[in-house]
């Protein structure tokens, strides 16, 4: 029989219940790695964003790492990348 002095136990710390899609440690991961794509100049530089990326523990977050692409591909637009093909940067 439960103690009635007891709190309710909470469900905060259940996957379910989180509000992110992302562990901590992979939304700093993220953000660090928009941050980059962002300050990236030339496509030598995204292109070593995204190696960093691919040898990272994101690469197995296959949401992350779309989530990273779309960013990259808009990133490489703005810098100036054509393709002939039509293809994005990143595919």
């Amino acid at each position: 029989m439960p103690d009635p002095r007891l709190p309710e136990p909470s469900n905060e710390f259940l996957s379910s219940a989180r509000k992110g899609t992302y562990s901590k440690v992979q939304e700093i991961h993220i953000k660090n790695f928009k941050t980059r794509f962002q300050a990236a100049r030339t496509l030598g530089a995204l292109e070593v964003v995204r190696r960093d990326i691919m040898q990272s523990d994101l690469q197995s977050n296959v949401s992350a790492v779309g989530e990273l692409k779309a960013v990259a591909n808009q990133r490489a637009i703005d810098i100036g990348f054509k393709s002939s093909e039509g293809d994005s940067w990143w595919n």
